[in-house]
């Protein structure tokens, strides 16, 4: 029976690093690079590197294991935060994977295949912008 190990941390406290530069209040997205990783080798936690002072960060960040590898990330950021703003940050990163015609619908998908990752994002039941990263890696699912 394989074993899944779902952890949660609550970015609450995150927020105060060292030496972040001031910027235009950007949004922070969870780091893809942290799928598939060694659970005692993870890359850090942030895309971004160099948020600015005034960055929004997720209130919940699952991420899912299975063994000692992450096969899945969910970010849940504040439901006042507009799935607009987060949706650009994505397309800046991964625009060129949008997977067409879901811009009318509730859930957006990007299929990042060069890295072997999809992204989902729409809202949850409790009203909460979720942002899900999934591993396309056969080995992994």
């Amino acid at each position: 029976m394989k074993t899944y190990i779902t952890a949660i941390i609550l970015a609450v406290g995150l927020t105060s690093c060292a030496g972040v530069k001031p910027k235009s209040g950007s949004l922070i997205l969870p780091n893809p690079k942290l799928l598939g990783c060694s659970a005692a080798r993870c890359p850090q936690l942030w895309k971004d590197d160099d948020p600015d002072a005034k960055a929004i960060y997720p209130k919940q960040l699952t991420i899912d294991f299975k063994g000692n590898c992450a096969y899945g990330l969910t970010a849940k950021y504040d439901k006042f935060t507009p799935i607009e703003s987060i949706r650009f940050a994505l397309d800046k990163d991964f625009g060129k994977w949008a997977v067409p015609h879901l811009d009318s619908t509730p859930v957006m998908v990007w299929r990042v295949e060069p890295e072997k990752f999809a992204i989902q994002l729409g809202t949850a039941d409790d009203g909460m912008q979720q942002l899900i990263y999934l591993s396309l890696r056969p080995e992994l699912r």
